[in-house]
């Protein structure tokens, strides 16, 4: 196998990899990008995979074991499912709800979410250590 350098950090750089998502090096590379200065993952994902079913299964197994991972190292993976009126879509975003994973409609909604459970641990952190002295 090839090792490839992978640097990730920062949102003028984030790890772009849909050609390969569906395959065996997308879960080795994503779980290499991962350290413990990320404190979330946000997948953008789409359900006109679902269209080729093998492609589908495989992607999606990639997803499970990317939320193994992420669940392994206390970390938040988010999953972005654009809305759009096609019954494929909520079938895709059921499968994902029923799986455990937190869905949000865009980026800009998943992001805000974030930042505000980042906020409220920080305010979190703070009483509890003025509370402790």
């Amino acid at each position: 196998m090839k090792i490839l350098p992978v640097k990730v950090g920062s949102l003028s750089n984030p790890l772009d990899l849909p050609w390969i998502a569906g395959s065996d090096d997308y879960i080795k590379i994503v779980k290499t990008a991962i350290s413990e200065s990320i404190d979330v993952v946000i997948v953008e994902s789409d359900s006109s995979i679902n269209w080729v079913p093998e492609l589908h299964e495989k992607y999606y197994q990639n997803l499970l074991k990317l939320k193994i991972h992420m669940d392994t190292l206390n970390k938040i993976l988010l999953i972005i499912l654009p809305e759009y009126g096609l019954p494929i879509r909520q079938e895709y975003y059921d499968q994902l709800i029923a799986d455990g994973f937190i869905v949000y409609p865009s980026m800009r909604r998943a992001a805000k979410a974030f930042l505000a459970l980042q906020t409220w641990g920080m305010r979190f952190k703070a009483f509890r250590d003025s509370t402790n002295k």
